[in-house]
């Protein structure tokens, strides 16, 4: 019996959800996604979180019906069955580009890929972002623009890079001469914008941090926030440390473009730790194929390159789970230029539609073993330590109730379910009533934002109740408490 086009892709879909669901390990908990479930369980009434203003909205809302518990594992599955419906577009755009068989090869590298199973792991936004980018692309490419500018008009609420899609969108309409659908990348960004409008206001400093930091010497943020603020023995040893050749950098007055020459070596290091060598290699090929085809296929490989450049030109691009944290939204793009690739080379060598399987049965072997492999995304608020820390909260929390943290703290704190407060810097004034508890991390203290726990392990007036340690001695926690 035949099966059509349709139904393949169901069958396709299917099949790479139960392979993710089948193989996927436990939830890896960054301190983001925790934050952003806690942020859902403030709109059900119960608790709240620092800055509601600086999530976007779309996944923390699809978590609300989910978060009667902890909502992690809840978070998992949604995040997987995400990632498993990419499929679903993926196999539509290259059936339109590459035919059937390149369609099958790219699903399965994708199904396979470990890039792919380890971040969607993650609780955080990113899957959503896949599967909007990748449904409204494959929607354009069937020519179904209204309903892609709708799906990109999701994009940009949940996750700042989204903001690229509907833009890019209306540029690519303008580019194939869909005039009458161009001006839907304007509207698209309305629920973006009401968002902002109507929203909660995000802090202040909250967007700018991470390009703010990146126009300052370490020795100043050192000084400012961290160790050397605060009249110690330890200021005396990091200023002597930093005089002694601790590596320096000069102020960046032009601010994120002034890294633009590390950010070409972290571009390539993501691509290829999302995808494989041998399956980069393919997208070089795919790309290189479709360039040739003229002018407007140029210009659209080039607005695809856009996001990639401006996402790795931001500091805060940096210092992520993985290298290929921020980019792996462009990966179903990315397979649709091996689709392209493996059906030129096997027309122009005469070999059968089934080769293409083994092709990609070889990329996603090099994906999985090979030497350019990334490790899998990791956090510090997931460790040992970490849980262990949260159980003895639980078990002896504060008499107010309250216990301040930074926000990779927080997440202990929350798991605890104990009410968090931020930690200030100190140059804030905080005098927090006698019983409230304060979490303090190495990550912390050598951090460029250290100088309040080091001040608070320092201080007479907080008494230093218990203290978690990872077997291999990083990361530690230790929780204070005010006489």
């Amino acid at each position: 019996m035949k099966v059509s086009e349709r139904e393949e892709r169901v069958l396709v879909t299917a099949w790479t959800l139960i392979l993710l669901l089948s193989v996927a390990g436990p939830a890896r908990e960054s301190p983001d996604g925790l934050e952003m479930l806690a942020l859902a369980q403030s709109w059900r009434g119960v608790g709240a979180v620092l800055d509601p203003g600086y999530w976007p909205p779309l996944w923390p809302a699809l978590m609300v019906p989910f978060t009667g518990g902890d909502g992690v594992g809840a978070a998992r599955l949604a995040n997987l069955i995400v990632a498993g419906l990419v499929a679903m577009p993926l196999h539509a755009m290259a059936w339109r580009l590459a035919g059937p068989w390149s369609a099958r090869a790219v699903v399965a590298l994708w199904a396979l890929s470990p890039a792919v199973l380890e971040h969607a792991e993650v609780l955080d936004a990113r899957p959503l972002t896949w599967l909007l980018v990748a449904g409204a692309v494959g929607l354009a490419v069937r020519d179904r623009w209204g309903w892609a500018f709708a799906l990109a008009s999701l994009a940009p609420l949940a996750r700042a890079e989204g903001l690229v899609v509907p833009v890019a969108l209306a540029a690519a309409a303008l580019l194939l001469g869909r005039w009458r659908w161009a001006g839907l990348g304007v509207l698209a960004l309305t629920p973006k914008a009401l968002w902002g409008v109507l929203g909660p206001k995000p802090l202040a400093w909250s967007h700018l941090a991470q390009t703010w930091y990146g126009t300052w010497p370490i020795e100043d943020l050192v000084a400012l926030h961290g160790a050397a603020s605060v009249p110690t023995g330890y200021r005396l040893w990091v200023l002597d440390a930093l005089d002694r050749g601790v590596d320096r950098h000069a102020v960046h007055l032009t601010g994120m473009f002034a890294e633009a020459p590390e950010a070409v070596p972290f571009m390539a290091r993501g691509l290829v730790e999302s995808t494989g060598l041998a399956t980069m290699v393919l997208v070089m090929m795919g790309g290189a194929l479709l360039a040739v085809r003229g002018w407007r296929a140029a210009a659209l490989l080039s607005l695809g390159l856009a996001p990639l450049v401006a996402i790795t030109l931001v500091p805060a691009a940096r210092g992520q789970a993985s290298t290929a944290a921020n980019l792996m939204f462009l990966l179903p793009l990315g397979l649709v230029l091996v689709a392209v690739a493996l059906t030129a080379a096997r027309t122009r060598l005469g070999a059968p539609g089934p080769s293409v399987l083994l092709v990609a049965a070889v990329c996603a072997l090099e994906a999985i073993w090979g030497p350019m492999r990334g490790p899998a995304p990791d956090f510090t608020e997931d460790s040992l330590a970490a849980r262990q820390l949260g159980v003895w909260l639980a078990r002896h929390p504060p008499p107010t109730g309250q216990v301040a943290s930074t926000l990779g703290s927080r997440s202990i704190v929350l798991r605890a379910g104990l009410e968090g407060v931020a930690l200030p810097t100190v140059w804030e004034a905080w005098s927090p009533p006698a019983g409230s508890g304060a979490v303090v991390t190495n990550a912390d203290l050598v951090s460029e934002s250290g100088g309040r726990g080091l001040a608070l392990l320092e201080d007479p007036e907080w008494a230093l109740e218990a203290v978690t340690i990872e077997p291999a001695g990083q990361p530690w926690y230790a929780y204070l408490e005010r006489r």
